[in-house]
C-alpha cells in the first residue's frame, strides 16, 4: 500500500483560476478530519457529470469505511483523510487523497489514492494509452484501505528516475534505510499529473513496514519529453503549471 502524503492541505479549496481550469465546489465534510471530495460546479458536459458521479461514489465508499472502522475499533477509532487537487484542466482532472487509519488492528496504516480523469470523456485515464509502450512494463491494480481500486504501473525506466529523485532529496537516514527499497525489484507506482510540480508525480505501492521510503517524487516535463511522452499530455501539464502561477 502506498504511503500517505503528509503535506496535503486539510481541505479542498474553491478553484476558479483561469478559463482552462475547472471551477470546483466543496461539499460538507464526511466527518471530523474527513473532508469530502470536491465537485465540479455546474457540470456542463456528460464528461464532467460522469466525473462528479465518480467522486460521489468514492465518498460513499469512504462513508462505509468510516462505519466499518468505527465498528471494529470502538473507542480506539482513528481515521483521517486529506486531499489536494493536483490538476484542474486543461484536458485532465487529477486529485490525490492521503489517508491514515487505526481500526483496532495490529498497527495503524495509511496510503495514497490518485484519481485522474480525462475531461473529454469523464473516464479514468488509461496510462497504457497515454505513456509510450517502452515506459510501461506491466499494469496492475491494488486496493486502498477503503476498498478503492488503484491503478499501478511497473516501469524499470520510471523506477530509475524515481529512485534517483528520492535519493537526491533524502537525508542520510533515508539513503541508509531506503536505497535498497527504491532500487529493489518489482516496484509499482501510482501516477498523476501535477500542475504545481510541472510533471508527473510517482508514488510507489509499498508494504506498511517500508512506507517511510515512499514519498511522492516528480518526473519533470522535460525528462518526460526526452522519454517520448506524447506532446498533448505534456502541453496540458505545462498549461496548468502556467495557470497555477
Amino acid at each position: 500500500m502506498a504511503r500517505m502524503i503528509p503535506t496535503l492541505a486539510l481541505a479542498f479549496s474553491l478553484i476558479a483560476t483561469s478559463a482552462s481550469a475547472l471551477t470546483l465546489i466543496q461539499p460538507p465534510p464526511l466527518a471530523k478530519a474527513l473532508p469530502a471530495l470536491p465537485r465540479i460546479a455546474d457540470p456542463a458536459t456528460p464528461a464532467t457529470a460522469r466525473i462528479n458521479a465518480a467522486l460521489t461514489k468514492e465518498d460513499a465508499s469512504w462513508r462505509a469505511f468510516i462505519k466499518e472502522c468505527r465498528d471494529q475499533a470502538g473507542a480506539n477509532f482513528d481515521l483521517e483523510r486529506t486531499g489536494q487537487v493536483a490538476m484542474s484542466g486543461p484536458a485532465y482532472f487529477a486529485l490525490t487523497i492521503g489517508y491514515s487509519y487505526d481500526c483496532g488492528g495490529a498497527h495503524p496504516d495509511g496510503g495514497t489514492i490518485a484519481l485522474v480523469y480525462d475531461l473529454s470523456t469523464g473516464a479514468p485515464v488509461n496510462w497504457s494509452r497515454l505513456l509510450p509502450k517502452a515506459l510501461i512494463d506491466s499494469v496492475s491494480t491494488d486496493s486502498a484501505g477503503d476498498g478503492t481500486t488503484i491503478g499501478l504501473i511497473a516501469s524499470k525506466t520510471l523506477q530509475k528516475l524515481y529512485a534517483r529523485a528520492a535519493l537526491a532529496h533524502g537525508d542520510a537516514d533515508f539513503k541508509a534505510n531506503c536505497a535498497d527499497v527504491v532500487n529493489g525489484d518489482g516496484l509499482t507506482f501510482q501516477v498523476w499529473p501535477d500542475a504545481k510540480a510541472d510533471g508527473l508525480m510517482l508514488v510507489p505501492d509499498l508494504p506498511h513496514v517500508v512506507l517511510a521510503c515512499g514519498d511522492p517524487q516528480v518526473i519533470p516535463v522535460q525528462a518526460l519529453r526526452n522519454l517520448g511522452v506524447a506532446a498533448p499530455l505534456l502541453a496540458a501539464i505545462e498549461a496548468a503549471h502556467a495557470a497555477s502561477h
